[in-house]
């Protein structure tokens, strides 16, 4: 919405103000997704107030599950994931205001039956960082990281996933160059290996 004001100036009459006014807008994409895959939302038209944020909810609750911070932004985009499948919508708030500027589109969350690891990039610099986004974990499950050929009982190092059945964890790599993969295990006891990851180059 484009708004005119007008200005007296002193000499040559009134002088028109010209100032951009954007109607608050959110967007969620894409319309469909897994567990734990990221969820994009767009917006624009907002506040620009320092504590303006961004709530996901259940499409038919009003309960917020999370929430993110737009740092005074007034347009731009923050990403979510939900853990459990469902529908699930998004609303744009003005800090300290109870009724949101918008609401966007519902994204449905589908449940995700098998086991799955994905490590990006695929490539770093030593000692660079991975994010490892991991599916079908169980409830005492562990992530261990390997070069490519060490024995799984040969780790570089492990982390809980905490009971999370999915969700995603940063790692540092080596700073030896090499190949290594993540391997999600259903325990930390008989190890019974549940997904190998793609595999990550160090160079």
């Amino acid at each position: 919405m484009l708004v005119f004001i007008l200005f007296a100036g002193p000499a040559n009459g009134d002088i028109p103000l010209h100032f951009n006014i954007s109607d608050p807008l959110i967007s969620a994409s894409p319309s469909s997704v897994s567990v734990c895959e990221e969820i994009t939302i767009s917006f624009q038209g907002a506040r620009g107030g320092d504590k303006d944020w961004i709530g996901m909810y259940r499409s038919d609750s009003s309960d917020v599950i999370s929430s993110q911070g737009l740092a005074g932004r007034e347009n731009g985009t923050v990403t979510f994931t939900a853990e459990e499948a469902g529908s699930y919508t998004f609303k744009l708030f003005a800090a300290g205001e109870s009724a949101p500027l918008a609401e966007s589109n519902s994204v449905q969350v589908k449940a995700n039956s098998g086991h799955k690891m994905v490590a990006e990039p695929s490539q770093v610099a030593p000692g660079g960082t991975v994010t490892v986004t991991y599916w079908g974990a169980g409830p005492a499950s562990v992530i261990g990281m390997y070069g490519i050929t060490s024995p799984d009982k040969f780790d570089s190092g492990k982390k809980s996933t905490g009971g999370k059945s999915c969700g995603s964890m940063v790692w540092q790599l080596p700073s030896e160059p090499g190949q290594y993969d993540f391997r999600l295990f259903g325990d930390d006891v008989n190890r019974p290996i549940l997904a190998y990851s793609n595999v990550v180059t160090v160079a």
